[in-house]
């Protein structure tokens, strides 16, 4: 179901990107996956976070993250992200996550770091 669900997302990305889009994105995803440490199917994938610059500070950001990196824990999965800001890394730091990868996104020319959070074990 997952798999599904995931290639109908992928698919109405694509038609919503257009040609050079569709293009620009998939040498964005081969720069980030070139630059990744090989992550199992066990692992979750965190995407996209943003909070506007004058709210940040105010710990709205951890917050957001708190629920989906409890539930990994209590699933006991592994969390990775990528951050194309590097005053993220040392936020995600904070939370347990560590810098296991980096790179050049080919698309855009920006620095970019791969971040991974083994789950904790709960008490």
């Amino acid at each position: 179901m997952v798999e599904v669900s995931s290639e109908r997302k992928y698919q109405k990305l694509l038609s919503v990107l257009g040609s050079a889009g569709r293009n620009n994105y998939e040498k964005m995803v081969r720069s980030l996956r070139d630059a990744t440490p090989k992550l199992g199917q066990k692992d979750w994938y965190l995407s996209i976070l943003g909070v506007d610059p004058e709210r940040q500070g105010e710990g709205l950001g951890r917050r957001v993250l708190q629920d989906g990196v409890l539930a990994a824990d209590h699933a006991k999965k592994r969390c990775f992200l990528e951050t194309f800001n590097e005053r993220s890394v040392s936020f995600y730091a904070a939370l347990g996550f560590s810098t296991v990868g980096q790179g050049i996104d080919t698309v855009t020319g920006s620095k970019f770091w791969v971040m991974a959070r083994p789950a904790k074990a709960l008490e």
